[in-house]
């Protein structure tokens, strides 16, 4: 079982009925848990949806970031808040910047823009690092476009300042996860949130 929420909704291998069977926890097959298992870490962004809409960033006081402007504000960089773990950068392309977490605690932020439209939801998984470099892995949430590998091309439409570029790129390793989302992250944001990001405080049993 892998816990999903301090509410009591997991991952858990179980029977597969065919129909809703329990209070909001994941049933999977025992043999695929198995591999999930051996893949996951404290940390990653799980992103669970039965909607043929763009999954939505919920807005979070933990996630919003409080400057004025964002996509002129300037960077913050606190790698020590959190000195090791999953890494996720969540970027916004409505307020021009980007967030950086490491095991759900923010350790930076600094503005980013994306050149052209953002349409829909974008995940990029860091699959491995070679002598011919990274190797990032793109599927879009709201299809069931299969998962392709990211062209060195398409990074150039992401803008931002060279010392923001520098520090993310010192700890990003294999598993890291971009989400680039056409969402705010503001918590004045209109819009139909699914939580993709929850930061709850560990409830003692």
């Amino acid at each position: 079982m892998e816990r999903l929420t301090w509410g009591g909704v997991a991952l858990h291998a179980g029977n597969l009925p065919g129909y809703p069977a329990s209070h909001g926890c994941i049933r999977l097959p025992a043999g695929f848990a198995q591999r999930l298992y051996g893949v996951t870490r404290l940390g990653m962004t799980v992103v669970i949806t039965d909607h043929d809409l763009t999954p939505r960033i919920a807005p979070d006081p933990q996630l919003t970031d409080t400057g004025a402007d964002a996509s002129t504000g300037p960077i913050e960089w606190h790698p020590e808040r959190s000195p090791s773990g999953p890494l996720s950068v969540v970027v916004s392309s409505a307020d021009k910047r980007a967030l950086v977490l490491r095991n759900g605690v923010i350790i930076g932020s600094g503005p980013v823009s994306v050149d052209g439209s953002v349409a829909g939801t974008w995940a990029y998984t860091l699959h491995s690092i070679d002598a011919a470099g990274q190797h990032w892995i793109r599927i879009q949430l709201d299809s069931e476009s299969s998962a392709i590998e990211v062209p060195k091309q398409e990074w150039q439409r992401f803008r931002a300042p060279e010392e923001f570029r520098k520090d993310v790129a010192s700890i990003v390793a294999p598993g890291a996860t971009i989400v680039v989302t056409p969402d705010s992250l503001q918590a004045s944001a209109a819009g139909t949130p699914v939580t993709v990001l929850e930061n709850a405080g560990k409830q003692s049993r």
